[in-house]
């Protein structure tokens, strides 16, 4: 139970932290990763993710930019899998989404209206 928890956190952290859907959240891909060496520092090394429109909400690719919070859960991410950055392996060792963030919320005690709680942390 404390592996779920831990993924549902850093999967909630993440959603928090950037402005993908659930649908782009949990189909997240390494290929999608462009690196951004123009804005590393010493300790982070930059990249964003271009979506592309078969996954995005309105059909036109869009640009997911990182915060210092959402590259740390990313490099935390790295090699976990070959395909996607965001997957948890079932008992039956089949990819499932536990990214949700309904799931997520829940797993964590936090609200699951992510979307308003993203808004309010902006204003």
């Amino acid at each position: 139970m404390a592996a779920i928890r831990q993924r549902a956190q850093i999967c909630y952290v993440f959603a928090v932290n950037t402005v993908l859907r659930d649908q782009e959240l949990c189909g997240l891909e390494w290929a999608w990763e462009q690196r951004v060496p123009e804005l590393d520092t010493p300790t982070i090394k930059r990249s964003v993710f271009l979506l592309p429109g078969t996954v995005t909400k309105n059909g036109r690719p869009r640009l997911a930019i990182l915060n210092d919070a959402a590259q740390s859960i990313v490099e935390s991410q790295r090699g976990e899998h070959d395909t996607y950055v965001s997957t948890y392996l079932d008992f039956r060792g089949e990819r499932t989404r536990l990214g949700t963030l309904r799931n997520s919320a829940t797993a964590v005690n936090l609200p699951h209206d992510v979307r308003r709680l993203r808004d309010t942390a902006r204003s």
